[in-house]
């Protein structure tokens, strides 16, 4: 039998055309982010599950003392697209406050990946602005939505905060703030680096 032929709402198409083609999506490569001043209280999988919040880690490496073996308090996580090395870095600062730490955590790449990030953000946000705008046309339409949709940065970020207060939370770390409360502990102001 043949498929049965996918109905695409007028308003859809309308709306669609009116917002023009999509930005071409920006290169992506892994990047690698440095980061210092891990709380001594945060140990190796916590650290490494609070960077899964912001994406996929493909590879993190926390740097042990030779001599006594203790984890130092930095390490390096290569994570697999720029989008979430830059949501790492605007959110992942406010852990050291969570664990009562008055510095912030250090979230830096090499300077090669600073000049590739200042010119992948303008794409990133450009390509990404369009998929939401599709989605909302989608949802105007009263189209349903796979269940894997796009998010916006804010969305996203939103969600990735929530999980990292969660985290913390659960490892008994409040940094003044009730668990969960990413706006109280400085994990949804949305600051950008």
């Amino acid at each position: 039998a043949p498929a049965a032929p996918v109905v695409v709402p007028a308003a859809f198409q309308t709306a669609v055309q009116a917002l023009g083609p999509a930005p071409p999506a920006p290169q992506e490569r892994a990047c690698v982010l440095y980061v210092g001043k891990i709380p001594d209280g945060i140990d190796e999988s916590l650290m490494a599950a609070l960077l899964g919040c912001c994406g996929t880690v493909g590879r993190w490496r926390r740097q042990n003392d030779p001599h006594s073996g203790k984890l130092k308090g930095f390490g390096f996580a290569e994570y697999k697209t720029a989008a979430q090395v830059l949501r790492a870095q605007r959110l992942l600062a406010a852990v050291g406050a969570l664990a009562g730490q008055p510095l912030p955590l250090v979230l830096q790449v090499d300077h090669k990946a600073v000049e590739f990030l200042a010119a992948y953000e303008p794409e990133h946000r450009l390509h990404l602005a369009h998929q939401v705008a599709v989605r909302q046309a989608a949802l105007a339409a009263g189209m349903a939505l796979p269940s894997e949709h796009t998010l916006s940065e804010e969305e996203a970020d939103a969600k990735a905060a929530a999980e990292v207060a969660r985290l913390m939370a659960e490892h008994g770390f409040h940094g003044g703030a009730p668990p969960g409360d990413a706006a109280a502990a400085g994990l949804s102001d949305g600051a950008k680096n």
